[in-house]
């Protein structure tokens, strides 16, 4: 049972990062441009920029970290019978 349990929490994480990674894409899509006009507004969009970058590499980071995906498939499970 555990293993079919493995198999389907590994497929959810899949889908929570590709969940998450095309919302990202959204948002760096939909960011209005044209709308900077000035110095303040350029550093916000930057600061947001910053944010994202390190959200991703957050995620790469676990994603190829072999060890996290190790602890996530071994995690134990709270299981109310």
């Amino acid at each position: 049972m555990f293993d079919a349990n493995r198999q389907v929490l590994y497929e959810q994480t899949c889908d929570d990062i590709d969940g998450w990674m095309n919302d990202l894409e959204n948002q760096i899509e939909n960011e209005d441009y044209d709308q900077v006009g000035d110095l303040a507004s350029v550093n916000i969009l930057m600061q947001k920029q910053q944010v994202k970058c390190g959200l991703v590499k957050s995620i790469h980071n676990f994603i190829a970290d072999s060890d996290s995906w190790e602890k996530l498939i071994r995690m134990p499970l709270n299981v109310d019978d």
